[in-house]
């Protein structure tokens, strides 16, 4: 699966940056919770050795990261569009 999803990101010739929230499964303490958290970050950290046009900001969020950090996401916009 990630190696069809850097497949996509070469195609791309123009900067990327990425909004990411940090606990995508949740910030729960359960082990498959953690595991998918840690898998979550693992992909991105690749996708971002492996395309060094991606880069990142990691908001310390879960999946509804759009309504939870809506002003933090339009800050980093701004800045990145600068």
């Amino acid at each position: 699966m990630r190696s069809g999803i850097l497949d996509q990101y070469r195609r791309i010739d123009c900067p990327i940056h990425l909004i990411m929230a940090s606990s995508m499964a949740g910030d729960s303490d359960d082990e498959r919770a953690r595991w998918r958290n840690e898998n979550w970050r693992a992909g991105v950290e690749r996708l971002t050795r492996e395309r060094p046009h991606v880069s990142t900001s990691w908001l310390d969020a879960g999946h509804r990261l759009v309504v939870t950090h809506a002003r933090e996401i339009a800050r980093l916009i701004r800045v990145a569009a600068h």
